[in-house]
Formats: structure tokens, sequence, C-alpha cells
């Protein structure tokens, strides 16, 4: 019988939440709905995340929500709205946790990150349901932190606390002790897509 994946394990279960709301205000257009790898751009960082083994997967919704959620549908995957999505990220998150069984953690994923690895999504569930820490941040040989993030439930009050357009960086400060950095040199990790010139230099 093969090793049980980690993010299924009982003790510390994971869910998946992708943060796809945004209004791409820098981009000028739909960037999530722009082309990657023969998909798009949210279709390519859906793919890596199944792949990865993150498992159940929900993508949040707001900005081109018809045409976004479709993109979700197409991979099997259930999707949620966001009505508020204009006030910021945080209205995003705290939509998401709506999905999230009680005694799971999250993993928070950008959906404009398609580079990221299968096998960074793994090292970061395995990271998670391996340790008692309350948050897992991948961290590059530089010590820049990347995303995707997973979160503990105990936190989970904190984080529907949070308003406008910010993510949760000042919880994270606040538990630093309780922080476990993960080494990952996967450059996907730290590589987010969010005006032209960024989505030029991916060759895209």
């Amino acid at each position: 019988m093969g090793r049980r994946l980690a993010y299924k394990n009982a003790v510390r279960p994971l869910t998946g939440v992708v943060l796809a709301a945004g209004t791409s205000r820098r981009m000028g257009c739909p960037k999530l709905l722009m082309p990657w790898e023969g998909d798009t751009v949210l279709g390519r960082t859906l793919t890596k995340a199944i792949t990865g083994g993150i498992s159940p997967l929900t993508v949040v919704c707001g900005a081109q929500a018809e045409l976004v959620a479709a993109e979700a549908v197409v991979k099997g995957l259930p999707w949620l709205l966001n009505k508020d999505y204009a006030q910021g990220q945080s209205t995003s998150l705290i939509c998401g946790l709506e999905f999230v069984l009680p005694g799971s953690g999250v993993m928070f994923i950008l959906g404009d990150m398609p580079a990221v690895s299968p096998q960074s999504y793994k090292a970061l569930a395995d990271a998670y349901c391996e340790s008692r820490a309350l948050i897992v941040v991948p961290v590059n040989s530089e010590g820049r932190r990347g995303n995707p993030t997973v979160w503990a439930p105990e936190l989970f009050a904190e984080l529907k606390r949070l308003s406008g357009d910010i993510g949760a960086r000042e919880i994270l400060e606040k538990y630093r002790a309780q922080t476990q950095l993960l080494p990952r040199d996967d450059s996907g990790l730290y590589t987010d897509i969010d005006t032209p010139e960024d989505y030029a230099l991916c060759g895209c």
C-alpha cells in the first residue's frame, strides 16, 4: 500500500482555496483568462494544484465571475461568488473560508501564479500536515517569501476580521514563531502576473 498523502490526513486535513476574484486593474484586461501553456493563466494554476493533490479545492470568483467560474467548472471544481470583491482581497479570503470544513486547514492559492510546480503544492501540504505549525510559507535561498501559504483553523477567526485590499501579512508577523518557513527554490512560488510586463517576461 502506498504512502497516504499527508493532506488527506485525518489529524490535519487541508482544503485548497484559489483566490480568483480580482479586477486585473494593472493588467488592463482579465489576466486570469490570458493564454498560458495551451490553457489560461487560471486554468494552468488549477491543473497544477490538482496534480499536486490539493483536494478539496474551490475557486473564489468576483470580477468576470461567469468566465472565471467556467474555468473552475471545466476542471470539475466548485466555485464561490464573492459579491464584495471590489472591497479587496480580504473579502476573498473570508469568502473562501466558508468552503472549508470544520477542523481543516486552508491553503490560499493565488489564481495568477500558474508556474508553481505540483511538487511544491505537495511539499507545502506535507509540511503542514506533518508539523504543528500554524502557518506554512515557502521561502527561497535569498529569504524571499512566496505563495501559496497554509493556515491552521486556529487562525480563522482572525482571518475573518481582516478588511480592505490586504492579505494576511499582519497575522503572519504576529505568529512568526509558529510559522514554518519551507525552503523551496521553485521560481513559480515567487512569480505572479500583475502587469503586461510580468506576462511578457514569462514568454507567453
